[in-house]
């Protein structure tokens, strides 16, 4: 019930959610931060954003603004999703790994690699089902170019 947290949330959510309609990664990015009334921790990440990827400000790990803005980092410096997870993955397992797989996801797709071993897993099948009908929910706006 933290609204920081919750605000993090949010935009993770609207950049998902612009990347899915087919806009550029950058472009998702700033247009998620145009939200009135971020708290100022929160407006600061978009600042930060291609400048540091841990900024030299303590907080807890877990502080959903610093791991939003190595996530960001993560994701912006990367070639593809499995680049970004595995560089995410060895500086911080627990809290950005997670959300740049779901940035990255939504930037790239997820390769076949990284989930292979679990082809068959009724959980996977339930998640490919989801994926299914959201992915007829959220169709492509049509002016928008084709990564």
């Amino acid at each position: 019930n933290n609204p920081i947290a919750g605000q993090v949330a949010g935009i993770v959510n609207l950049i998902c959610r612009s990347l899915i309609n087919n806009n550029d990664w950058n472009d998702a990015v700033n247009s998620a931060f145009t939200v009135p009334r971020l708290h100022n921790d929160v407006k600061d990440v978009l600042l930060r954003h291609h400048r540091w990827a841990y900024p030299a400000v303590e907080t807890h790990p877990a502080y959903a603004p610093t791991v939003l803005n190595a996530a960001l980092h993560h994701v912006a410096t990367s070639k593809n999703a499995a680049q970004a997870i595995a560089n995410a993955y060895v500086k911080d397992k627990s809290y950005c790994a997670p959300i740049v797989g779901i940035l990255a996801g939504a930037r790239w797709g997820i390769p076949l690699e990284t989930y292979k071993d679990n082809i068959n897993d009724s959980q996977l099948a339930t998640l490919r089902e989801t994926v299914s009908k959201l992915s007829t929910t959220w169709k492509p706006i049509d002016n928008h170019p084709s990564v």
